[in-house]
């Protein structure tokens, strides 16, 4: 599987951006773009050929072309896309085992599958949306158009991302709810000594490969999720009641109160105590 990994901190600039409709019978014409080049499918079907393979394309696939490969039509077609042609300084391409996990995420990344079929009738209407208002902005150019539309062509690739992992776990079945339900769990046991192995059996799905897919979802791991759940609950702890730092910690699942001030403190950059009696804010 390919994917095209991005830094999120620096926007994609695009150089082009519309929708194409072919009513009548038309085959794409034969080019090398100096551009990435993004098609989202609406209506009919296309054939094309890049870089020596052939590709189908139905309403609701996505597909990325790459720069300075030959790309052109292969049969007529009959199709509506929405299309963003744009280029990005620090942009990857990434090759994993076919039936490997699609965990090629990273903080502060954005990744784009080369290919995807979008069944998520929801999600795909946001895309949509998403696009439409990039399209919009592109067309009316008024103050800083360059910037809303790069700005809504980053959030339409996030969006995109998302429906990637959906469809990826629901291939291998694990669902939306189920994250979510890993979540409220955990909140409803934050206070107990929580391992692998009790997640595990309580969860009934193996915890490694649950773990992963958390992770692909969230971008954290699950004990990283439980960390934050029990500072969230510790902070408003600190703040409305009088308990003491021992009593906080072992409310939310740390009997060493030592290691629960030290973890504290990393997350927000002050010990409970100060916490407690400071005006600051933290931000988890």
């Amino acid at each position: 599987m390919v994917f095209f990994r991005y830094d999120a901190n620096i926007l994609p600039t695009i150089t082009l951006i519309g929708q194409d409709i072919r009513t009548g019978m038309h085959q794409n014409i034969r080019r090398v773009s100096e551009d990435y080049i993004f098609y989202l499918v609406t209506e009919g079907e296309m054939f094309f050929n890049e870089g020596g393979i052939d590709y189908h394309l139905h309403k609701g696939d996505c597909f990325l072309f790459e720069p300075d490969i030959l790309h052109f039509g292969t049969q007529d077609s009959r199709y509506q896309i929405r299309y963003i042609h744009f280029h990005h300084p620090a942009i990857e391409r990434i090759e994993t085992d076919e039936n490997a996990p699609t965990d090629v995420s990273s903080q502060g990344f954005v990744t784009l599958p080369k290919r995807l079929r979008i069944e998520d009738v929801a999600g795909s209407k946001r895309l949509l949306a998403t696009i439409g208002d990039a399209i919009t902005r592109s067309y009316t150019r008024l103050e800083n158009w360059e910037i809303d539309c790069a700005c809504l062509v980053q959030q339409a690739f996030l969006q995109l991302r998302r429906l990637s992992v959906l469809s990826d776990q629901k291939q291998r079945g694990i669902s939306e709810q189920r994250m979510y339900t890993i979540i409220s769990y955990l909140y409803d046991n934050h206070s107990r000594k929580l391992t692998g192995a009790v997640l595990e059996k309580e969860l009934s799905y193996n915890f490694d490969y649950l773990n992963q897919q958390f992770h692909r979802f969230f971008n954290v791991s699950i004990f990283q999720m439980l960390e934050t759940i029990r500072m969230e609950i510790s902070r408003n702890l600190l703040l409305t009641t009088d308990y003491s730092v021992e009593r906080i910690a072992t409310e939310v699942g740390y009997k060493d109160a030592s290691y629960f001030s030290k973890v504290f403190k990393k997350r927000t950059g002050l010990s409970p105590v100060r916490y407690r009696h400071s005006t600051e804010t933290a931000t988890f």
